[in-house]
Order: C-alpha cells, then sequence, then structure tokens
C-alpha cells in the first residue's frame, strides 16, 4: 500500500472520506434529479463558496470528455467542492491527466474515480473514420485507436461500440497506472468505474464495472467497519452493548475475507 496516501488522508482532511459506494450513490441520486427536472443546484451559495474557499473535499473524481455538452457538475447535480473534474478529449488517460487523478487520490483522499464517456463522441468518430488527424488531434486519435481496433468488426453500430469500447480502455489504463493508482485499488483503498452518458436522455449508466480482487473487496469492508467504528453517534443507533459487538463482527468478517485474499 502507498504510504504517502495515509499521511495525505490523514494530514489534508477534517472530514472522513466517502466510500466508493457512498460516493457512488451520491452520483446516481444526483442523476436522477437531473434527469426529473428537480435538480436542486446544491452547493452553488455563498456559504458553500466560503466552506469551501480554504479546503476542498471531493467525493468523487470524473475524468470526462471536454464536449461541451457534457458537464458533470449539471448532469450529477453537484455543487463547487464536491467533485474533481479532469476533462481531455475522448477521456484519454494520458501523463498530464493521471497525475492530476492521483493528485486527488493521494492528496484529497477521494476514493472513486469515474470515466464518462458519452453518445456520438466527436473524437471517436474522427478515429473511425481514419484519415491523417491535423495537428495534436493526431495524439488523441493514436490513444483511441486500440479501443477502436478491438470492436471494428463487431455486429452493431460502430460508434457506440467504439465509445463503449474507450470507457473500457480507459478504466484498464487507469487500474494498471502504476506506482500509485494499481496499488491503491488492489488494497482496496479506491475503486475506478466507466459510465455512459446518453445525450438525448441525460441518463447515466454503469457499462464497466470492474470486480474487485478478493483481497480489495476485504479490506474495503474492513475500513467501512472501521469508520462507522469511529463514528460514536453509530452508538445511539444500537443499544449498548449489542451495537458495539455487532460493528467488531463486521469488522472481523471483513479482515477474513481480507486475509483469504492475501492468500494468493
Amino acid at each position: 500500500m502507498a504510504s504517502t496516501f495515509k499521511y495525505h488522508l490523514k494530514c489534508s482532511s477534517q472530514e472522513a472520506p466517502f466510500d466508493t459506494e457512498e460516493a457512488m450513490k451520491k452520483l446516481k441520486d444526483g442523476n436522477m434529479r437531473y434527469l426529473s427536472g428537480k435538480a436542486k443546484s446544491i452547493g452553488l451559495s455563498a456559504e458553500r463558496r466560503a466552506e469551501v474557499a480554504v479546503d476542498q473535499h471531493p467525493f468523487a473524481v470524473i475524468l470526462s470528455c471536454s464536449d461541451s455538452r457534457v458537464l458533470p457538475e449539471i448532469i450529477f447535480d453537484q455543487g463547487i467542492g464536491d467533485l474533481f473534474v479532469v476533462r481531455t478529449s475522448g477521456h484519454v488517460a494520458e501523463n498530464m491527466a493521471i497525475g492530476s487523478i492521483e493528485y486527488a487520490v493521494e492528496y484529497l483522499g477521494v476514493r472513486l474515480i469515474l470515466v464518462l464517456g458519452h453518445k456520438r463522441c466527436g473524437v471517436v468518430d474522427v478515429t473511425i473514420k481514419g484519415g491523417e488527424a491535423p495537428g495534436h488531434i493526431r495524439d488523441v486519435v493514436e490513444a483511441i485507436k486500440p479501443a477502436f481496433e478491438k470492436v471494428k468488426y463487431k455486429q452493431g453500430d460502430l460508434l457506440d461500440n467504439a465509445i463503449r469500447a474507450n470507457v473500457k480502455m480507459t478504466v484498464q489504463i487507469l487500474s494498471s497506472s502504476k506506482p500509485i493508482l494499481a496499488e491503491l485499488i488492489e488494497d482496496g483503498m479506491v475503486r475506478v468505474v466507466g459510465g455512459y452518458y446518453d445525450l438525448d436522455t441525460g441518463a447515466v449508466s454503469v457499462i464497466y464495472n470492474p470486480r474487485q480482487s478478493l483481497r480489495g473487496y476485504g479490506v474495503a469492508k474492513w475500513r467501512q467497519g472501521m469508520t462507522i467504528l469511529k463514528n460514536i453517534k453509530v452508538y445511539t443507533k444500537i443499544p449498548g452493548t449489542a451495537g458495539i459487538l455487532f460493528l467488531i463482527l463486521a469488522m472481523v468478517a471483513g479482515f477474513r475475507i481480507w486475509k483469504l485474499g492475501s492468500i494468493g
């Protein structure tokens, strides 16, 4: 496990980081508000601006396409300081983008990374049409080409297939990125998932959610138990000794799964 992560997580944030399940639920709930026309535009007040002026505690990283129609804060109905957004054409994960994500993970304690592709992505369309792309656009196209190559003979809509393959490829690139992300994902500290934004409906769906390693799953559950145990307020929900015993059993179960996963 990356030792720097534990240090920065402890020293840079006064708030307990969101676990990946809680962060994912916040994104889904926000998208549902956006779809239903009940967006709260939360976190846009002067009070919120003042609150995050000194420090920030985003609950998720969004690596999305730079497309002007794909705005994560609006799509997920989130406000100032809620999301750490990195945008590149075709959500290409090159070194600068990966470094930005590593910063959010290492220094801000973010545990969920969502790669967000979208319907009718223009730069993916340029890639599948071929030809010589001008200027630095060529670099973007070359980065996306491997995803296109995997689906160019697949049945169905070629553009949509390539977009979805590009999301999966980006998730895999981040998941294997060493030394920071790969280690934290293996240890269950961070999770990367792939999403797809439908420009027509506004809905975001999860299209690639790689299974956690057994060890990573065990560590994640063990850490959830530790977080609950540290929250004194939880004791009021389950009376006395029964509540404490319940929490201890939950932690022991997670630790046993972690040990089992560590054998391999």
